[in-house]
């Protein structure tokens, strides 16, 4: 089945100008020039999405060390405040700035740091998006994290214009399936070791929203 799906991908691709060639120039061009551009704040009532900042900085580090964060999350090393700062002065910008992935604090009502999401499109098809979160303990089950996932989601279709956006959440975080369907994202199923969690391959869920579903 594999190869199967792999030869007809190369057939997609060996048509001139097809439909598979021109929707992934479309996405790719659309995605460079907001890549080029800068990075947006979001309103996502009760939240907004900004850019992370210097105030940030001690909140991140609690957020990465975060017994749920390191459960749940590939995180590779105990985070510091030089680790908090140079994701924020240095890698946020740089992921941005190189098509990568556009990272988004959550700050709430009264801008304080509440967590983090991230957008990211794929090389290989950037008709293809998946989004990546968590909530600080201390602002966790207000409703931030749907609120947060929808706003993206949004901004990723309207902007960036893929086809597909998806969640992934290793199994056992029931938490994150929640969020997922509120969110409107269809559960597909269970991918069995699509995920690398602090060295293990884990077991994960997988959600999907399509475009057409929003925009």
């Amino acid at each position: 089945m594999g190869a199967g799906h792999r030869v007809s991908e190369r057939a997609a691709r060996a048509l001139p100008q097809s439909a598979f060639e021109q929707g992934l120039r479309r996405v790719s061009w659309r995605a460079a020039r907001v890549f080029g551009s800068t990075p947006p704040t979001l309103t996502a009532n009760p939240v907004t999405l900004r850019q992370p900042a210097e105030k940030d900085i001690p909140a991140i580090t609690v957020g990465y060390n975060d017994p749920d964060t390191i459960r749940w999350f590939s995180v590779p090393e105990k985070w510091t405040h030089e680790t908090a700062r140079d994701y924020v002065d240095r890698l946020v910008p740089l992921w941005w700035a190189g098509g990568v992935e556009v990272v988004f604090a959550i700050a709430d009502d009264l801008d304080s740091y509440a967590g983090s999401i991230d957008l990211s499109v794929r090389r290989d098809d950037p008709a293809v998006g998946e989004v990546g979160y968590f909530v600080l303990p201390d602002f966790r089950r207000r409703g931030y994290a749907v609120s947060a996932v929808r706003a993206i989601s949004r901004w990723g279709f309207e902007v960036l214009g893929p086809q597909r956006i998806q969640l992934r959440w290793a199994a056992g975080n029931d938490v994150s399936g929640q969020v997922a369907a509120r969110a409107g994202f269809a559960t597909e199923g269970l991918m069995r070791q699509a995920l690398m969690i602090n060295g293990k391959r884990r077991d994960c869920w997988v959600a999907s929203l399509l475009r057409d579903e929003v925009v």
